[in-house]
């Protein structure tokens, strides 16, 4: 039997307007990404939004219109994100501002938006007006994470003839298409768009934020690995440990990262295994009776919470074989 593709719709239209931030920021957030949603103008007594959303076999496009809005994809949500799918957002208009990773970039008609589910941002549409989204499985792109990481969250050149494409592939996804063909189809517009941005860009490939970044994708890759070091992400990246440390001179060391990212795996064990209840060990009199020298509100945890960092498999879930297990005590 065929899949066809499925098509939904988003609106506001039939919901009172006293509840329709919550609806969007519901709707949005289960079938799109976590976000967190509030008005650009605090007595802003009313929002309208429209989407027309297209899945076909684990990618998607959306297209519609939506009032001033700023959206935030909050830390905690990326952190429980992997980076297994891409995002390209188009705009019809010069009325979207992004704030990520210590910058703000202008997007208007003319520019692309790459994105990846598994940084922070913060999005300001100042303007009602339309725009174009697609999701794509970053797995079913030739391009690495680490050249993908390279044009997020800055404003990419998009020449007409790309810009009529994505456009085109909005509108013809309303219709009944096979969905694994045409699943190919969005994959293969990602592509082209991509491989057109990376070529329009300077090479950035020795610089030290590149290789800051590449450094964190790897330690993202292989944080379940026990004998990940930070002489062992300097051999990945083919420099000395030496020199990776200069590229984050100023900045939280390799070795602090790979310890932050365990404690954060551990912790999300723990609220995966254990969730917060009365009881638990780690509801929020427990949690906050108990904290560390390096960072209180980072690390603050019952006592036993040490031992997570190192009783969490590679799947993330507390290793059911130990006797003791963070969060739980001995």
């Amino acid at each position: 039997m065929v899949e066809r593709v499925s098509l939904g719709r988003l609106s506001t239209a039939a919901i009172s307007p006293a509840d329709r931030f919550d609806y969007w920021e519901h709707s949005i957030s289960s079938q799109l990404q976590p976000v967190h949603i509030q008005p650009v103008n605090p007595r802003a007594t009313d929002f309208r939004a429209e989407f027309v959303k297209v899945d076909a076999h684990g990618t998607m496009i959306a297209g519609g219109v939506l009032d001033p809005v700023r959206s935030e994809v909050t830390r905690a949500h990326a952190h429980e994100q992997d980076a297994s799918t891409l995002s390209l957002g188009l705009q019809t208009s010069r009325s979207l501002l992004v704030d990520a990773r210590g910058e703000r970039h202008q997007f208007s008609n003319q520019t692309l938006l790459v994105q990846s589910d598994d940084e922070p941002t913060v999005h300001t549409h100042s303007v009602r007006a339309p725009m174009i989204l697609m999701t794509v499985r970053t797995a079913e792109l030739s391009l690495p994470m680490t050249v993908l990481r390279q044009l997020m969250f800055r404003p990419l050149p998009l020449n007409p003839a790309l810009r009529a494409l994505l456009a085109g592939a909005a509108q013809r996804s309303r219709t009944a298409l096979d969905a694994v063909g045409f699943s190919a189809y969005l994959h293969g517009i990602a592509e082209l768009v991509l491989r057109t941005a990376l070529g329009q860009q300077p090479d950035h490939s020795g610089t030290a934020a590149v290789r800051r970044q590449q450094a964190r994708d790897v330690i993202r890759a292989r944080i379940a690995d026990p004998s990940l070091t930070t002489a062992t992400v300097a051999d990945e990246l083919g420099l000395s440990v030496r020199r990776l440390q200069q590229i984050f001179e100023g900045e939280a060391s390799i070795a602090q990262q790979i310890r932050d990212a365990r404690i954060d795996r551990a912790r999300g064990c723990c609220r995966t295994r254990w969730p917060r209840t009365s009881r638990s060990p780690l509801s929020p009199a427990a949690a906050g009776s108990v904290t560390t020298r390096t960072s209180p509100d980072r690390f603050a945890g019952p006592p036993g919470w040490r031992r997570g960092i190192s009783a969490v498999d590679a799947d993330g879930f507390c290793n059911s074989r130990r006797k003791t297990c963070p969060g739980r005590g001995a």
